[in-house]
């Protein structure tokens, strides 16, 4: 499991992405794979699929699979503000690792809404914090 505070930015250093550190949300996380609970954000591969990215906010204080920054998998703060994701973004089936519950090719994918389209032809910069979640086993 990866953790990812994504901000898209032009170099006019203008934030295209609605909520890119994960701080709103519409209800407190309060199981695992609750992605669609953080405002402007959803699983991109299987919408709703209720196991897949993981939404981590301090608002769910010590849950166990939701609290920040303590949970079942790991011990993260979030690089800025009070929330964050995980996402699996590869999964090597070899042993010693145990089957995932995930669809598909056994990758996750999330997307977010923009708060206007990108012009053709203009370049773009994208940046975002990624950690190892170390302590599942999974590195």
């Amino acid at each position: 499991m990866i953790l990812v505070c994504a901000t898209l930015i032009s170099k006019a250093q203008t934030n295209f992405v609605k909520n890119p550190s994960f701080e709103n949300y519409d209800t407190c996380p309060y199981k695992s794979g609750q992605i669609i609970l953080a405002k402007n954000w959803q699983n991109a591969i299987v919408p709703n699929f209720p196991k897949g990215i993981e939404y981590f906010h301090h608002c769910a204080g010590s849950n166990f699979y939701t609290g920040c920054p303590s949970n079942a998998s790991f011990y993260q703060e979030p690089h800025h503000g009070d929330g964050m994701i995980g996402i699996q973004l590869y999964y090597d089936k070899t042993p010693p690792y145990p089957p995932a519950p995930l669809p598909l090719n056994n990758s996750e994918s999330l997307h977010g809404h923009l708060y206007k389209p990108f012009i053709i032809g203009k370049t773009y910069c994208v940046s975002f914090w990624i950690n190892s979640a170390e302590t599942s086993g999974y590195v």
